[in-house]
């Protein structure tokens, strides 16, 4: 019997499918840090516009947001995901140096940021109405609420995750459709 590689990624789509779906039909328990991970905060600016550095284990998270709760979150959020992304992929080779986030307070310093680092790609990147993108091992958000915000740089540390860790991307449609699995923060 010949297994064809498209039946093969077939199975193992289906077979993803079905374990997101398991996993969303129980009312599991939070399985990420019960309490907050050590974050240190250094200065940090754009554009004149005062901002500060969060360091946590695996991220270093720039920002102009001000609201030191909120960024507590933020950092919790992070590592709590980086913990799920380590169950969904346990044999991905862990890379020691933190990852790079940039959470801008509004969406105009976010459009400066990404016209200043996307090159020709910004006009892409400036069609997303509400979001971030991921650029290599980084990614780039603006505020959009609380939920709405820890939701996308979940869903964004995903794709950072795949990047730094996986030999090569995934389809991205099924990139794009894991990444959509770790958007629900409770």
């Amino acid at each position: 019997m010949t297994i064809r590689p498209f039946h093969t990624f077939v199975a193992l789509f289906a077979l993803i499918a079905c374990a997101g779906c398991e996993a969303s039909s129980k009312h599991s328990a939070w399985e990420g840090p019960h309490a907050l991970q050590p974050v240190s905060y250094d200065a940090w600016s754009y554009h004149d516009r005062a901002g500060q550095t969060l360091h946590t284990t695996h991220y270093v998270i720039h920002t102009t947001i001000d609201n030191k709760e909120f960024l507590n979150r933020l950092a919790q959020v992070m590592e709590g995901s980086y913990t799920q992304y380590q169950k969904l992929a346990p044999l991905a080779d862990a890379s020691n140096a933190p990852m790079q986030c940039f959470v801008f307070d509004r969406r105009p310093e976010w459009v400066a940021f990404t016209r200043e680092h996307t090159g020709t790609d910004a006009q892409t990147y400036l069609q997303i109405n509400r979001g971030g993108y991921t650029v290599r091992d980084w990614f780039v958000s603006y505020f959009i609420g609380d939920l709405g915000t820890f939701s996308v740089a979940a869903h964004e540390g995903w794709h950072q995750f795949v990047s730094r860790n996986f030999k090569s991307r995934l389809p991205p449609f099924l990139e794009e459709g894991i990444a959509t699995q770790f958007e629900s923060i409770r």
